[in-house]
């Protein structure tokens, strides 16, 4: 019996990677503007992510606590309203995605790379984009639903969180080859070392920013203005060979 070949895939997280800036923000306000959630919850959103910028919580804590926040927001409302809205809520989205980065994604599936996104970002967003975008999988913060569709108040799974988001890519090595691995953020060192090619996609190129990522073998670092990245990719790969690095 011939053992069937596995499939080869790109896990991208999706704030700062893909689209510019967290979902979570945007999409709340979107929300409270649709009087979902109160302004209270938006509020204490902005507290947190001002003590993040602070360096007071870190990306998994921010992750962490938004996400709790955005689950308690949604307790009581029903599923099917709130994924009508991100329909809709998407179409003024997709201006905060990185051009380079869609265009990426169409080549690595021309080159049968299936896309598979790990993200704390919203689950009834993400659910959206994986429609018009074509993704192979999407594990996103996803809230805890009663057998009605109504929310329940409670996280049932954060891939925000970098420990979850090991756990997720333990299983998926089991089923794919894992070739590039797309982040932002320490929260997706997991993805970094899963990866055949680990990429940091980073806009701060600051030394103090990049020195988090000093221990990661072969990583490249690509700012998602750059150009064309698949050129841009392949180029520092071919430099990296040439200089024996690779």
């Amino acid at each position: 019996m011939i053992k069937k070949q596995k499939e080869k895939v790109a896990i991208i997280d999706w704030d700062g990677t893909i689209r510019h800036g967290f979902t979570i923000v945007d999409w709340m306000e979107y929300l409270y503007k649709h009087k979902i959630v109160g302004s209270h919850h938006i509020y204490k959103l902005k507290s947190y992510f001002q003590q993040y910028s602070d360096g007071d919580l870190s990306h998994d804590e921010l992750a962490e606590i938004t996400g709790n926040l955005y689950a308690k927001a949604l307790r009581g409302k029903s599923y099917e309203k709130i994924r009508m809205l991100a329909e809709k809520y998407i179409r003024i989205d997709k201006k905060k995605l990185f051009k380079e980065m869609v265009s990426l994604l169409e080549n690595l599936k021309s080159i049968n790379i299936k896309i598979v996104i790990i993200s704390g970002a919203p689950l009834e967003v993400l659910e959206q984009y994986a429609v018009i975008l074509d993704f192979h999988k999407v594990y996103a913060l996803k809230i805890d639903r009663d057998e009605s569709g109504i929310y329940t108040g409670k996280v049932e799974e954060n891939p925000g969180i970098s420990v979850i988001k090991g756990k997720i890519i333990e299983g998926l090595r089991k089923q794919y080859i894992i070739i590039y691995g797309f982040g932002n953020s320490e929260s997706d060192v997991p993805i970094f070392k899963s990866a055949k090619q680990p990429i940091l996609i980073n806009i701060d190129s600051s030394s103090e920013h990049l020195i988090k990522y000093r221990h990661l073998h072969n990583l490249l670092i690509i700012n998602p203005y750059s150009g064309n990245m698949i050129e841009k990719i392949s180029e520092k790969i071919e430099r990296r060979k040439g200089d024996g690095r690779a």
